[in-house]
């Protein structure tokens, strides 16, 4: 049998970046991302809240609302108000897309980079209700044109223990981490903590002044008060609803006018351990398209997450209420094929991509139906492809499921009971399961459901049931992927020994040949780090390497201690992106990284290959080669760090399986 059929009995090589005092944005983005969501799910203030519809999209059900972020804007001063990506045009000069079941009008025009962005298009009908635990079903035809002023995100659930590195302490020390510095964490603080309290648009905005006026923190930053408040509008102007499924499209002009062949297009899904995220704020589509000098076409959309898209088991496989959340993904991939040609691009140029739990979907894509149906796309880069394997059906999945029904109040009633409850009570189960997790875990992600998970990603790839139609693949690991996730709190064999049983509940065989191979590993450290790098990132990335030999690519990046995530803000770093910005002046490597690292990510997407040298790339991608899996090897990597150079892969070291299982 082939060793890599067991990856999660290997163990990546030892191989750690040495911890420095370099003071680099390694785990800002991920950061960012959860601090956004934790402070958003409790914000509330007397600022006038967003809720009445403007335009065609007035289905709001079950909403949680929060900030109006365009009310805040519109009480700002002339000088204070965005400037950033400002719309260049009128409302009456912005061009309008007709589908079959909407009119969509641009939400603004980006003239120093000729882009139109379209915000919220309604890809499927509201999921709520009795749709609450149906896959996404296609929208309803309103002929209203409309503005995309309306489009929640999805409601999110998560708890600061989750991340171990995230714990009260560690918010405090920001400013050590990040390179924020203590006079801007100091100064953050008010902010931070006047979110939860009542008060008026004036003192909201003083409290931001210091921080962009002569001497302070942020007054190299390009923007203004009002770009600032944009930029961190996840925490002040997102809504959260059950409502959510809608997409954003940023189009190069030349496509609507005509003026160039259709365009490759991104359609990017973003992470989030499947319990937060959004396709706003952070992941605009800017860099890529001002990098590929505007020939490609960026989609984003939502999906559902926790126990809103994520329920597994029997109980949830009999109401046919598995693995929701990768259905929405579907849909909105769907949708680029039906309609991207209205925008100029080419539906036959996809480039399917993600990072941690939307690099992770995607590898479930790939695998989807054991790879009979198409994923919807014809290449595709997974960046940290992430997920807990869930794969008993009748344990683990089955125990969770009934954890969060006990939590909603509907212990033995199933769904017909789930489905009444309200989108209040219903966020409170789900944030309660994913607290009752181990630290570094998530109770929800994407789970064998016989169906379209029929069983993990690996086991599908390792037996040929994948896509094969798959023109090539673009992989990509951090150095240091498991820093973020590992407990500190595991210091004894015996904690180990726990961690393990509850993220990996198995038979008791399966159980000492894990315990019999990661105590060849001389600390309690080293075998918790290789633990969590082997089952949740390390051997994804190898599985579809050798999946997908001689089509496939790979790089590491590096940077500082290259944690998980620390790759995001580099790729989507740009001048007219308020939150990059932002960052970009908080720490100034952003900017030199993205310069290192957006050329060979538009390189690929726009031709295929991510070392293309008509584009004057100065070091060459090495194309993957997989050895024979019974052999140490490693495979040659471009690493990003400071000097762009192949090296052989750390991740893709694998020491000898301890036992073997026929």
């Amino acid at each position: 049998m082939d060793t890599d059929q067991h990856c999660l009995l290997w163990a990546p090589g030892t191989y750690r970046v040495p911890r420095s005092n370099w003071q680099s944005f390694a785990i800002m983005s991920t950061i960012i991302r959860f601090l956004i969501a934790f402070l958003s799910l409790s914000t509330s203030s007397a600022i006038p809240l967003d809720s009445s519809a403007t335009n065609a999209d007035a289905q709001r059900t079950d909403t949680v609302v929060e900030v109006n972020t365009r009310y805040l804007l519109s009480q700002l001063p002339e000088h204070e108000q965005p400037k950033m990506a400002r719309n260049s045009m009128s409302w009456g000069e912005l061009p309008t897309i007709t589908l079959p079941y909407g009119r969509f009008r641009a939400t603004k025009y980006v003239k120093d980079i000729d882009v139109y962005v379209f915000k919220n298009i309604r890809f499927g009908a509201p999921p709520t209700g009795r749709a609450r635990f149906l896959p996404p079903q296609p929208p309803t035809v309103n002929q209203t044109v409309s503005d995309g002023s309306y489009g929640p995100q999805c409601i999110q659930s998560f708890s600061i223990q989750q991340i171990p590195e995230l714990d009260l302490t560690g918010i405090l020390s920001l400013g050590d981490r990040l390179g924020l510095g203590k006079y801007l964490l100091d100064a953050l603080k008010p902010i931070i903590s006047r979110l939860g309290q009542s008060g008026s648009v004036d003192e909201l905005v003083a409290l931001f002044r210091p921080l962009l006026g002569p001497g302070g923190p942020l007054s190299a930053f390009p923007g203004t008060i009002g770009d600032l408040i944009e930029g961190i509008s996840g925490v002040l102007g997102l809504a959260s609803s059950e409502d959510c499924l809608f997409l954003d499209v940023y189009v190069p002009g030349k496509a609507l006018r005509k003026e160039s062949a259709p365009l490759p297009v991104l359609h990017w899904i973003y992470g989030g351990a499947y319990i937060l995220g959004s396709k706003d704020g952070l992941y605009d589509g800017y860099s890529m398209i001002e990098k590929s000098g505007g020939n490609m076409i960026v989609v984003a959309n939502n999906y559902r997450m926790g126990a809103w898209g994520f329920l597994a088991g029997r109980s949830a496989e009999r109401a046919n209420a598995t693995n929701l959340g990768l259905y929405d993904q579907r849909a909105a991939l769907q949708w680029t094929q039906d309609y991207i040609g209205l925008f100029g691009g080419d539906k036959n140029r996809v480039t399917a991509a993600g990072e941690s739990a939307g690099a992770g979907s995607l590898q479930h894509h790939l695998t989807a139906f054991g790879g009979t149906q198409d994923p919807l796309f014809r290449q595709a880069m997974l960046q940290s492809p992430a997920f807990q394997p869930i794969f008993d059906r009748d344990g683990l999945a089955e125990d969770v499921f009934k954890r969060f029904e006990t939590q909603a109040g509907c212990t033995g009633q199933g769904f017909a009971c789930l489905a009444a409850i309200s989108t209040e009570r219903f966020q409170s189960a789900s944030d309660a399961v994913v607290k009752q997790a181990p630290p570094g875990t998530f109770s929800f992600g994407p789970a064998s459901d016989g169906h379209l998970v029929r069983q993990t990603p690996s086991a599908e790839l390792s037996t040929g049931n994948f896509w094969k139609g798959l023109d090539s693949i673009l992989l990509s690991h951090t150095s240091d992927e498991v820093y973020m996730f590992a407990s500190s709190k595991i210091t004894t064999q015996r904690s180990l020994d726990d961690f393990q049983r509850k993220l990996l509940p198995t038979t008791p065989v399966l159980q000492n040949a894990i315990q019999q191979h990661f105590n060849k590993f001389r600390t309690v450290k080293d075998r918790l780090f290789d633990l969590i790098q082997g089952t949740s990132f390390a051997c994804n990335v190898r599985f579809l390497s050798q999946a997908y030999k001689g089509r496939n690519w790979v790089y590491q990046y590096a940077k500082g201690r290259g944690t998980h995530g620390s790759d995001i803000l580099p790729m989507f770093y740009s001048r007219n992106s308020p939150l990059t910005a932002l960052v970009g002046v908080l720490n100034t490597d952003v900017a030199k990284m993205a310069e290192k690292l957006q050329p060979y990510l538009a390189a690929y997407i726009t031709t295929g290959d991510p070392s293309n040298r008509a584009r004057g790339l100065a070091t060459v991608f090495p194309m993957d080669r997989v050895a024979d899996s019974n052999r140490e090897f490693l495979a040659p990597v471009l690493s990003f760090d400071d000097i762009n150079v192949v090296i052989p892969d750390p991740a893709t070291k694998f020491s000898q399986l301890a036992t073997r299982l026929q």
